[in-house]
């Protein structure tokens, strides 16, 4: 009778061993990975998949997906970076969930770097939809507040509204939607941005070339930018002290107009220690806080601007809040323009009286780019001439100056009389008293 070779169980159990061994390390080795990740802030985890490391993260829905969280998000498993259940596997994991964390926190991630070739997609069939899910992806990497809000409101759901969004996703509902724009506007050339944005989002191939074009080929309203005389003048004629005061800020400081109904700092404004009349903008406003220096210091007395009188208004929607100022301004007869027109004053009032283009710009709540962009172009020639005149000619700033001073004198005159008057009344009832 022949013996029993033991030799084959024994290989087994040793075999069995050995991967057990192999898949404690790993096992230990994707824990250690984790909690690197976790002590790093970032939110992707590795997991053991049969023979396969695989990355778990909550991500943006993908197009078609219903996400699980009001912020658009789902958690999803990556499985297919080919990551093996190794130390050369985990490594290389490691480095793609490093990745991947980056990707989400510059807004760079795309489903189209992270979607297997020979996987399908359900993707909308109708705007609508296509504009419901980018939206949702949209809020994935943003936190909402009244900055985000504002906008999204203005940078693409005003944007939207010029899509048939119960049509059908291809190249003639978008020629629709471009046609509704005027050709070289500011408007065509933000409706392409915003369609291509979502075009990208669904995979949808359309040639924009035609439609768009160059930002110096664009077609602009003409400026006239309000002479300091005009200023003043308009001040005088508005329709009560509230509105008047509100003007002589966006005047004085060049503010945008919601910056006064937003957090503002008004007692530290008046306090009797700011010499130097600065205001600060509240970090809430569109480029966050900053301070403001009058241009023209003479004008926070004239204007009365430390007796704070500020316009009252239940409005958040700053469109709402703009347009209810410029009905306001626009009651006064010598001021029929937007409030906008005192802001581009202030900028070209600082390049008259030659202050750098970097401390403009800080100003103004702008980087240089901008502000040079937004402003150079609303120089024109009269006040080129005026530049080169105060730069050469000594008496003409003494007749600016002369101007300056018979503004003021005049408008003193003009109180000085309404006390007169209100004196003498005051007497006449006096004076018929038993």
């Amino acid at each position: 009778m022949l013996e029993k070779d033991l030799r084959y169980p024994a290989q087994r159990i040793k075999q069995k061993q050995e991967a057990d061994l192999v898949h404690q390390v790993i096992a230990e080795e994707i824990d250690q990975a984790n909690q690197f990740l976790k002590a790093q802030g970032i939110k992707v985890r590795l997991m053991r998949n049969a023979n396969s490391i695989q990355l778990t993260a909550t991500l943006p829905a993908r197009p078609g997906d219903k996400p699980t969280s009001k912020r658009g998000t789902k958690q999803y498993r990556i499985s297919h970076l080919k990551c093996f259940a190794s130390l050369e596997g985990i490594k290389k994991a490691l480095k793609e969930a490093i990745h991947l964390d980056e990707l989400m926190r510059s807004h760079r991630f795309s489903w189209e770097d992270y979607t297997p070739q020979n996987e399908a997609i359900a993707l909308p069939q109708t705007w609508r939809e296509c504009v419901e899910l980018f939206e949702q992806n949209y809020w994935t990497t943003r936190s909402k507040n009244r900055k985000s809000l504002c906008t999204w409101d203005k940078s693409y759901a005003d944007l939207f509204k010029k899509l048939d969004l119960d049509a059908k996703i291809n190249d003639q509902s978008i020629l629709t939607a471009i046609k509704k724009t005027q050709a070289h506007t500011v408007t065509r050339n933000n409706l392409i941005r915003v369609l291509k944005a979502v075009c990208k989002s669904i995979k949808y191939e359309f040639d924009f070339t035609p439609y768009a074009c160059p930002p110096s080929k664009i077609k602009r309203k003409e400026r006239k930018i309000p002479s300091d005389e005009e200023i003043i003048q308009a001040w005088e004629t508005m329709p009560d002290e509230s509105t008047k005061w509100v003007f002589g800020m966006l005047a004085t400081y060049g503010l945008r107009p919601e910056e006064i109904f937003i957090n503002p700092h008004f007692e530290e404004y008046a306090h009797s220690s700011n010499t130097l009349h600065i205001f600060r903008v509240d970090s809430d406003c569109k480029t966050g806080e900053r301070k403001v220096l009058p241009l023209k210091p003479e004008w926070v007395e004239l204007f009365d601007l430390k007796n704070i009188s500020p316009l009252q208004t239940r409005a958040k929607n700053i469109e709402t809040i703009v347009s209810w100022v410029n009905k306001k301004f626009r009651k006064s007869p010598h001021w029929k323009r937007g409030a906008y027109d005192l802001r581009h004053g202030y900028a070209i009032r600082g390049h008259k009286y030659g202050i750098p283009i970097a401390d403009m710009a800080r100003y103004m709540g702008h980087d240089v780019e901008t502000h040079v962009k937004e402003y150079q172009r609303w120089i024109g020639i009269d006040t080129m001439i005026e530049v080169y005149l105060e730069a050469t000619h000594a008496n003409h700033k003494s007749r600016k100056a002369l101007i300056t001073e018979n503004a003021l004198l005049t408008v003193e005159n003009k109180r000085l009389r309404e006390q007169i008057t209100k004196l003498e009344q005051d007497i006449k009832f006096t004076e018929i008293q038993p």
